[in-house]
């Protein structure tokens, strides 16, 4: 196999072009090399992006964005994410095990490779986008619309996530994650991300649910967010909407029922809603 390590993000959006299926981006490389002879089988090169300087974590006016290349452990322990309204970001990484993986992972191969992973939920529920380059240039895409299926995303020929952006939340925000899992380093059996927004009078004004591996890609609870748009964010208003869950297709395999996913989901959804409000009630 063939490696090529380009200087410039032009050089490698211009061999990922000529390469096609060919060729493959590579960053941390958690995903790529254990499943290598499984899904790579056509695979004749890669193409490093390390070293593109892509590995940043700023903030600006509008929000926060997070290089393509930052890796997890970077997220988890940035002082622009780990304190105030990005917090649940840090959080969601710290779930992420063991500390080798978080370590080399990246924040752009998690997102593309997201089957079973735990930031696409949280960064779904925040309304993130992503900043894709490409050779007729660059596009910006809801995380939302990026997955089409299990092990497929919406990157075309010659693309690449160059940046993830999350908007400042509104006054009285909070938002929460939960994660259900077999074993300390294992993969989410389900996990979930929730951001509320509360109005002056303390009804909710806006509510975002996000499931993970609840179906093959990340799902947004839309009834359940519903249940709470509107009303006063209370304990049985939270019930509520953790029950409207149910009506999702959940998906079974070694790992789980589809019967304990619904189960777990609506205890990830109670638990997820109540922190966030908690958070959104405290103004952060």
């Amino acid at each position: 196999m063939q490696y090529l390590k380009p200087d410039t993000l032009a050089t490698a959006l211009a061999w990922l072009g000529e390469l096609g299926d060919r060729g493959t981006a590579l960053a941390g490389g958690t995903f790529f090399v254990p499943h290598r002879r499984e899904l790579f089988t056509d695979v004749e090169a890669v193409v490093d992006l390390q070293g593109l300087g892509l590995d940043y974590i700023r903030l600006d006016g509008q929000g926060l964005r997070i290089g393509a290349t930052a890796s997890l452990t970077s997220i988890l322990e940035s002082s622009l994410v780990k304190g105030g309204p990005f917090r649940v970001i840090a959080e969601t990484a710290s779930q992420i095990t063991p500390l080798e993986l978080r370590n080399r992972a990246t924040a752009g191969g998690d997102l593309c490779m997201s089957a079973e992973s735990d930031l696409p939920t949280t960064l779904i529920a925040l309304n993130a986008e992503l900043s894709i380059a490409g050779d007729a240039g660059t596009r910006m895409l809801p995380l939302e619309q990026f997955y089409l299926g299990y092990l497929q995303n919406a990157l075309g020929p010659g693309e690449l996530v160059t940046e993830i952006r999350v908007s400042l939340p509104p006054p009285w925000t909070g938002a929460a994650f939960h994660k259900f899992k077999r074993r300390a380093i294992d993969l989410p059996v389900l996990n979930a991300c929730a951001q509320v927004t509360l109005d002056p009078g303390g009804k909710c004004a806006s509510a975002r649910i996000v499931l993970g591996c609840a179906e093959p890609v990340p799902v947004r609870a839309s009834n359940a967010e519903q249940v709470l748009v509107g009303n006063v964010l209370d304990d049985e208003a939270i019930v509520r909407a953790s029950e409207a869950t149910g009506d999702l297709e959940y998906q079974e395999d070694i790992r789980a029922s589809s019967e304990v996913r619904r189960t777990w989901g609506r205890v990830a959804v109670r638990e997820v809603l109540r922190e966030a409000l908690k958070r959104a009630k405290g103004g952060i």
